[in-house]
């Protein structure tokens, strides 16, 4: 049985590998995106902390305004730490058709046929009105690269549908793994959990695959389960179904204040509403409406999550600056809960520094098993043909 088991691992490891690789390698560099990309930028990010007040939001607007004409704000990111920067996303303003014409559709880019954003993030000292600097999210940079490839190996669906099914094959290869890592007697046990360091390259090899295989296996159990929704609908559903709860409705709230009404809330109102209603949060990120209809909304990290990507929103009135809808991320259905932990937990990110330090660790060791794999097969069947020349020799007598 132990044959089957071992050809099974094998020839789905030799199919899956260079996949796995790929995964495990391009997961690596991704860990630590955040803080390295912040490093290698803190001056756009980062500024010195004041003794005085921060501006009044709307005049450091009006200021960016200035600095790109031609151009419209859509959202302002601000954050409850003195020392960061106001995150402004602008976009340019939609030019009005003739009359009798009909406007241009816009041009779609990028995979799928997806519309490209053309909107661009400004950094704004709060103090100041300086602005730091900028960032075009269209942009590509070696972590976009990192995440495509990650992500459909850079072949859009295809490449989805192919990293759906080998993370299948990775799972069997991990559980015929662990059924042949399984010592018969508990004397070979230790054996098993450590590696000889002091050994030859070749049993150094075997240790580095099947011992450290071991150690990653519960981990990687973990990321493979925590990718599914990212490549099956079928998984996102799953989530609402095992939970007994239905997707969250984030369906636009109207203003219910009379259009006659000429008086607007501002952005500086808006952050004092919302700063209010969310006060232990990381940032308070304002979108305005696009239209007459459209209700404020404002989002903020969750004070009731354990990592980043849980949020609490809110809707205001935009004649009123009345209330119109509080969603606390713990009112909100098991299901929606339980797809914002996948990414902080297939990244790391779940449990701050040591848990992305684990990632990092699992990430990178894993990495080496399609090649440890790979050489271990090679010595078995180098050792199978000495062994086979040597009963073919002819005995002399």
């Amino acid at each position: 049985m132990k044959i089957i088991w071992r050809n099974i691992h094998l020839w789905l490891g030799l199919a899956a590998g260079l996949i796995f690789f790929i995964e495990c390698l391009s997961g690596t560099l991704l860990v630590f995106e955040d803080e390295l990309t912040f490093m290698a930028h803190k001056s756009r990010y980062q500024v010195a902390e004041h003794n005085g007040p921060r501006m009044d939001l709307d005049l450091l607007l009006a200021h960016v305004g200035k600095q790109y004409p031609k151009t419209k704000v859509t959202g302002v990111k601000v954050y409850q730490e003195a020392d960061r920067t106001l995150e402004v996303s602008i976009s340019p303003q939609k030019k009005q058709a003739p009359l009798g014409k009909t406007p241009k559709k816009e041009e779609k880019g990028g995979q799928g046929g997806k519309k490209r954003k053309e909107g661009r993030t400004i950094f704004v000292d709060p103090y100041t009105g300086k602005i730091t600097g900028e960032l075009d999210p269209a942009a590509p940079t070696f972590f976009s690269l990192m995440l495509k490839i990650h992500m459909t190996l850079l072949a859009g669906e295809i490449g989805k549908t192919i990293l759906g099914i080998s993370t299948f094959m990775v799972f069997t290869i991990l559980v015929t793994g662990i059924i042949l890592w399984f010592p018969k007697k508990k004397k070979q046990l230790k054996a098993k959990l450590k590696v000889k360091t002091d050994a030859g390259w070749k049993r150094l090899n075997h240790d580095l695959h099947i011992v450290m295989g071991f150690y990653c296996t519960f981990f990687l159990l973990i990321l493979l389960i925590t990718s599914l929704s990212w490549s099956f609908q079928w998984a996102n559903k799953a989530l609402y179904t095992l939970t007994g709860s239905k997707p969250a409705d984030f369906s636009p709230t109207v203003s219910s204040s009379p259009l006659s009404n000429t008086e607007r809330v501002n952005y500086q109102q808006a952050l004092n509403i919302a700063q209010s209603k969310f006060q232990k949060t990381d940032y308070w990120a304002i979108n305005m409406p696009k239209d007459e209809e459209g209700s404020i909304s404002v989002t903020s990290v969750s004070k009731d999550a354990l990592h980043r990507n849980g949020f609490d929103n809110l809707s205001i009135d935009q004649r009123s600056g009345e209330v119109l809808k509080v969603s606390l991320l713990k009112d909100m259905p098991g299901g929606w809960q339980l797809r914002r932990y996948m990414k902080p937990v297939h990244t790391g990110a779940i449990g701050g520094l040591p848990t992305k330090v684990l990632a990092f660790l699992v990430s990178l060791i894993s990495a080496s098993f399609p090649i440890t794999g790979t050489i271990l097969w090679l010595n078995r069947i180098r050792k199978k043909k000495g062994k086979n020349k040597k009963q073919a020799a002819p005995v002399l007598a």
